[in-house]
């Protein structure tokens, strides 16, 4: 968006405009001065020397501005922010983190809304959310009839309390539950925890313990948990997306980061706020490199093929550019029947949540297991029937595992790099591996290279009980 000028800015434009009056008054009284003593052939040299000087001295003080590059203020971002969040919400500006307002919480016929913690699953830190449910519905009270459980996650710079006001009356309106984490806060330099949000796994480990606590407290349709975000809500959503596509049965990111390097790149006024995450610049060192490489969607796009996931963005975001999204959508080119899909309009920084909702509400988490996965992952975890292990704790495991059918016989066919360990479920994939495949643990397949910085290949004939 345009910036707008704070008010040291414009007057020190206005002590420019005075400063090049006053200088072009005193040449023009001296070129005038000069026409009394000389002829017409030296004045006309000494004007235009006069106006050229002017002209000079007007473009340095008129557009100093632009010609160095200027970070956003604190006050930008604020303004950036309010901006966002009005055009999500339609309730006029949002209160500051520190105006006690922004610990009110929304009104909503027979909804519940109301503060709540959880132990993270990592660290053992006391972590908190705000949790929605029907009036109907205690806390507790598992008897009812399974609803969905929409996550809504917040934007960069704001917290829990502005995804509450965003997002609740959609899922109040739905009859869903709802919850709305803080994923360790803002990814501001001023949080003290910067570096444990931005999509980091302490942040990542967040969200699933905060679906974790509402399964083990409110009657959870599993197949129907959605999650929802913007900007940097949409940066974390689709994060999620790739991290955990077993667990959503669909995902809406709207103007979201999708590497974090190119954002960088952008010098928007939020570049420090990224090194504060991150570690560093980029190039600093290998582990802040790779920090940007984790926290980055990008990285895991292709994880989440076999997951319904709507990307919105605008094309006339001055904020986070659509180029950078698109570029991450074309990840999938050569994945086709995924289904993850890419919207864009002449809007600008924007999120449509009442719209995100109605695409959320139809989907249902498919109940029979994808026949093929391309996965890429900084830890050791189970994605749908694969688990992967990376072989370096800083490192990218690679594994690429499905089945191919040919002429009536069927394979299991498995690629992996950087991997020291990867496993498939074939109870989980619907299949049974013919003969002597190697280690075998209770219907799981279990595949340790000898070198797990090479990549490998193994293929095994397999049947359908």
């Amino acid at each position: 968006m345009t910036r707008p000028r704070e008010p040291k800015d414009l007057k020190r434009r206005y002590v420019s405009i005075g400063v090049t009056i006053l200088i072009g008054a005193v040449l023009m009284t001296a070129a005038g001065n000069f026409l009394s003593r000389r002829d017409e052939g030296e004045l006309a040299h000494v004007l235009l020397l006069a106006f050229g000087i002017m002209a000079g001295l007007a473009a340095v003080f008129f557009f100093r501005d632009f010609l160095e590059p200027r970070q956003l203020t604190r006050a930008d971002r604020e303004i950036a922010d309010s901006a966002f969040s009005r055009a999500l919400s339609g309730r006029g500006e949002r209160p500051s983190m520190a105006s006690p307002a922004a610990a009110e919480l929304p009104q909503l016929d027979g909804y519940n809304l109301y503060e709540a913690t959880f132990v993270s699953s990592v660290d053992g830190s006391e972590e908190p959310v705000i949790v929605g449910h029907p009036d109907n519905i205690p806390h507790g009270d598992k008897g009812h009839e399974p609803r969905p459980l929409l996550v809504g996650l917040h934007s960069w710079s704001t917290d829990r309390y502005s995804a509450t006001k965003q997002q609740s009356k959609e899922a109040a309106d739905r009859g869903w539950f709802a919850v709305y984490p803080q994923f360790r806060g803002p990814n501001l330099i001023s949080n003290p925890r910067a570096s444990q949000a931005c999509a980091s796994l302490l942040a990542q480990h967040d969200i699933i313990d905060a679906v974790e606590y509402m399964k083990d407290n409110f009657p959870i349709d599993q197949r129907r948990i959605y999650i929802m975000g913007g900007s940097g809500g949409g940066h974390i959503a689709l994060m999620m997306a790739g991290k955990y596509p077993d667990v959503w049965a669909g995902v809406s990111a709207w103007v979201p980061i999708t590497s974090l390097q190119e954002w960088w790149e952008q010098q928007n006024g939020y570049a420090k706020h990224i090194e504060a995450c991150c570690g560093g610049k980029p190039g600093d060192s290998e582990e802040v490199d790779f920090e940007y490489l984790r926290r980055s969607p990008r990285t895991f796009i292709t994880n989440a093929a076999n997951t319904p996931v709507r990307i919105s963005h605008g094309q006339m975001d001055n904020c986070i550019y659509v180029q950078q999204t698109w570029k991450t959508f074309c990840e999938l080119a050569n994945m086709p029947g995924h289904q993850i899909s890419f919207f864009s309009d002449s809007t600008g920084h924007h999120a449509d949540y009442a719209a995100g909702a109605s695409w959320l509400e139809s989907k249902v988490r498919n109940s029979k297991p994808p026949q093929a996965q391309r996965l890429v992952t900084d830890e050791a975890k189970w994605y749908f029937w694969c688990y992967v292990g990376p072989a370096e704790e800083r490192s990218l495991a690679q594994v690429k595992a499905g089945l191919v059918e040919e002429d009536g016989e069927i394979l299991l066919e498995v690629k992996c790099k950087g991997a020291s360990e990867t496993k498939i479920d074939l109870r989980a994939l619907g299949i049974k591996v013919k003969g002597e495949p190697g280690e075998m643990e209770d219907q799981v397949l279990i595949i340790r290279p000898d070198n797990p910085e090479a990549e490998s290949s193994y293929s095994y004939p397999a049947v359908r009980p």
